[in-house]
């Protein structure tokens, strides 16, 4: 069966948001009971998450660290200076449930007219892709049991490797079913155009090591896969204007 994906221009809805004030009204709970408060919150997250899921980004500068964090993704995107204020509300709406919360939501390479907007994690950019990876498939539950039984078995951290354009992303993930590895193809390769492929290789009963290649400089896969998540629309649009 085939099935249709619908994309939305997210810039086009925050700009829709900002002008009848529904962001203020969503984010603060004070301006309404707070049971209609939740409805509202968690039917626009709803929506949200559910407006597309294809899309590429691209961070040609490495971008500096904000305190405690130890890895930080700028959005291949310029924002006017005076929305960036509603593009964080709108980033806070769409992670707010995500396994790992951004911290440091604020405006990078700010210019005259326009900014890129950037938040950071705590979590090294490898790690913070795999995370993000398993958590499309399984339960923060089941990836914390997984490590808590058998994290003595797993002395190896998630790396990232340049090999000339190339990328490499090496990883030990748990043993789910013989097929997992394909689903994991499959599923990057319809959600990110840099991923190219991947390899799986049986390490013991619980435990595969998986080796992730994608085209490009390792500093803009994790860029990708947000652009992709929080930004289909415009990522068409753009590729659109290269070919």
């Amino acid at each position: 069966m085939r099935t249709r994906t619908y994309f939305f221009d997210s810039i086009k809805l925050i700009r829709l948001l900002k002008r009848y004030n529904l962001l203020n009204l969503l984010v603060n709970k004070t301006l309404m009971p707070r049971s209609v408060f939740r409805f509202l919150q968690l039917s626009l997250l709803f929506f949200l998450i559910n407006i597309g899921f294809i899309s590429v980004g691209e961070s040609k500068n490495k971008v500096p660290l904000i305190g405690s964090e130890q890895c930080r993704v700028v959005l291949p995107i310029k924002i006017r200076n005076d929305d960036w204020k509603s593009y964080a509300e709108y980033i806070f709406l769409r992670l707010i449930h995500d396994n790992l919360k951004p911290i440091n939501v604020r405006p990078d390479l700010v210019k005259a007219e326009s900014v890129r907007f950037g938040f950071g994690f705590t979590l090294s950019c490898p790690a913070v892709f795999v995370n993000k990876l398993m958590h499309e498939f399984l339960s923060t539950k089941v990836m914390q049991e997984f490590h808590e039984i058998y994290g003595d078995l797993n002395n190896s951290e998630p790396k990232f490797e340049q090999d000339g354009n190339t990328c490499l992303l090496s990883s030990n993930l748990p043993f789910v079913e013989e097929t997992f590895p394909e689903q994991l193809r499959i599923f990057l390769k319809h959600h990110m155009l840099s991923f190219v492929d991947l390899k799986a290789t049986r390490l013991n009963m619980v435990m595969n090591k998986y080796t992730f290649t994608f085209k490009g400089q390792c500093e803009d896969v994790l860029v990708d896969y947000y652009y992709q998540k929080l930004f289909p629309f415009e990522y068409f649009k753009d590729k659109s204007k290269t070919k």
